[in-house]
C-alpha cells in the first residue's frame, strides 16, 4: 500500500512538475510572444517614425527644391526680362543712332544741293569752269533728291530740315514756272532767268498755220549724232509736220547722200552745207529750205567749233535769215564753248533782217553764258510759248525720257514762236525740235 501510495505520489508529483513545466513554458512562450510583440511594435513604431522622418525630410527637401526652383525660375524670368529689356533698349539705341546718322547725311546733302543751286547765278564766263558747266546743266534734276530728303524730314519730324527743303523746293519750282508763266523783269532778275517781254508771249490757243494774214514758218532742228540718225524718219517728220526749214548738226557726206536718196530736195529744194574743217564739232552743219533763197553762205560766224551755214529766205514777201549752229561741246574745250555761245549775240546786230538761230547749243537757261545771249536780244522759243521745258537730251536711253534742254530755237524780237514740240529720231541721242514761228 505504501508502495502504491508512493508511486501515486511520484506520478502526481511528476504530473504536477509537467504541469508546472508546461505552465512555465507557456508563460515563457507568452512572455516571449509578448516580448516579440513588443519588439515588433517597437520596430513598427521605429519604422513608422523613420518613415515619418523620411517623409518629413523628403517634404522638406521637396519644399527646398521647390523654393530653389522658384528662385531659379524667378532668376531665369528676371534674366529673361532683363534680356528682353536690354535687347529692346539696344534696338532703340541702334534705331536712334541710325536716324541720327541719316539726319547728318541729309544735312550734308542739303548743304551740297543748296551750293549746287547757287551755281545758277554764276555770270557768263564763270560758268565755263570745270565742273561747273556740267553741274549747272543738271540743276533741273535736283528736285528729285530734295523731295526724297523732304519726305525723310517729315517722317523723322525734323522741323529744321522740313523748312530748309521746302524753301529750296519753292525756289526750284519758281525757276520751273518761268517755262509756264510770263514773268516781269523784276522777278526774272531775282530768279536768274532770261528776260521776257509781254509782247513776245502768246496764248496757248494760237496754233501753227493760223488764219492770221502774217505768214508762219515751221522749222526743224536735229543733232543727227555723227550722221547716224534715221533719215527716213526725218523725211516722214518733214512731211507730217509740214516743215519748211530743216537745220541739222553733226552731219557727214554719207548722211547728206542718204537724205538725197530719201527725196529731201523734192520737199526742201534749197540746200546750204557748212564747210568741213579739221576742228568740226563731230561733223558739219547744214540747212534745207522750202522757200526761195535770196542770200546764202557757208560761214556766218567766225572761229566757231563748226561752220554756221546761213540763208535768207523769202516767205510770202517776208524776209528771214536762218542759221544752223553747233557751239563747241564743253568736254572738248570749255573756253571754246563759252566763246561759241557768246558769238551768237552778233546775230542781233549784224543784220536788219529778222533771224532764227537753231541747233544743239550745248547749254540751257541755267547757264549764265546762254542767258547773256538771250538778254542781248534773242528770244528762246521754249520759254516764249510757256508750254513747259522741251527736254531733248539724252534721247537714246530706253526707259528714261530726255532730262535736259540743250537744243534751242532762238529768234530776234521781230518774230514770235506760237508752237513747239519734240520728235524722237532713231539712232541719235537728241530729240528734234519742230517750232512754228510767225511775224509780229
Amino acid at each position: 500500500m505504501a508502495t502504491k501510495r508512493s508511486t501515486s505520489r511520484q506520478k502526481s508529483a511528476s504530473s504536477s512538475r509537467k504541469t508546472r513545466s508546461t505552465q512555465t513554458s507557456r508563460s515563457a512562450s507568452v512572455s516571449r510572444g509578448r516580448a516579440s510583440s513588443v519588439k515588433s511594435d517597437k520596430t513598427r513604431l521605429s519604422k513608422s517614425r523613420g518613415s515619418q522622418r523620411n517623409q518629413l525630410s523628403s517634404s522638406k527637401q521637396r519644399s527646398e527644391l521647390l523654393q530653389r526652383a522658384g528662385v531659379r525660375s524667378n532668376k531665369s524670368s528676371n534674366k529673361s526680362y532683363q534680356h528682353r529689356t536690354g535687347s529692346s533698349r539696344n534696338r532703340n539705341t541702334r534705331k536712334i543712332t541710325m536716324i541720327s546718322a541719316m539726319s547728318v547725311i541729309a544735312w550734308i546733302a542739303i548743304v551740297l544741293i543748296a551750293g549746287w543751286m547757287v551755281l545758277r547765278y554764276l555770270p557768263a564766263g564763270m560758268d565755263a569752269q570745270y565742273p561747273f558747266t556740267y553741274l549747272i546743266a543738271l540743276i533741273p534734276l535736283l528736285a528729285v533728291p530734295l523731295v526724297i530728303i523732304g519726305i525723310f524730314a517729315i517722317a523723322t519730324k525734323n522741323t529744321a530740315q522740313i523748312w530748309v527743303t521746302t524753301i529750296l523746293l519753292v525756289i526750284h519750282m519758281l525757276w520751273s514756272l518761268t517755262f509756264y508763266l510770263p514773268m516781269p523783269p523784276a522777278i526774272t532778275t531775282v530768279l536768274g532767268s532770261p528776260q521776257q517781254t509781254i509782247e513776245s508771249t502768246v496764248s496757248s490757243s494760237q496754233t501753227a498755220h493760223s488764219d492770221s494774214p502774217t505768214p508762219t514758218l515751221t522749222v526743224m532742228t536735229a543733232n543727227v549724232m555723227r550722221g547716224r540718225a534715221d533719215t527716213s524718219v526725218i523725211m516722214h517728220t518733214i512731211k507730217h509736220e509740214h516743215v519748211d526749214v530743216l537745220a541739222v548738226q553733226e552731219v557727214n557726206d554719207k548722211f547728206v547722200q542718204q537724205l538725197h536718196d530719201n527725196g529731201i530736195l523734192q520737199e526742201l529744194g534749197f540746200e546750204q552745207l557748212g564747210e568741213k574743217t579739221n576742228h568740226d564739232n563731230a561733223g558739219f552743219n547744214a540747212l534745207w529750205s522750202r522757200y526761195p533763197v535770196s542770200q546764202t553762205g557757208a560761214e556766218l560766224l567766225k572761229n566757231m567749233g563748226s561752220n554756221t551755214p546761213w540763208m535768207t529766205i523769202n516767205v510770202a514777201n517776208h524776209l528771214v535769215r536762218i542759221i544752223s549752229t553747233h557751239p563747241y561741246s564743253p568736254h572738248r574745250s570749255l573756253k571754246q564753248w563759252h566763246s561759241d555761245i557768246s558769238a551768237l549775240q552778233q546775230v542781233t546786230t549784224d543784220s536788219d533782217v529778222p533771224s532764227i538761230v537753231m541747233g544743239d547749243l550745248n547749254s540751257s537757261t541755267f547757264h549764265g553764258t546762254f542767258r547773256s545771249v538771250v538778254d542781248a536780244g534773242l528770244v528762246d522759243s521754249s520759254l516764249e510759248i510757256h508750254h513747259g521745258p522741251h527736254t531733248t537730251f539724252p534721247s537714246s536711253w530706253a526707259f528714261v525720257p530726255p532730262l535736259i534742254e540743250i537744243d534751242h530755237v532762238l529768234h530776234t524780237r521781230e518774230l514770235r514762236a506760237i508752237d513747239m514740240k519734240t520728235v524722237k529720231i532713231p539712232r541719235t541721242d537728241h530729240r528734234a525740235l519742230v517750232t512754228t514761228i510767225t511775224w509780229k
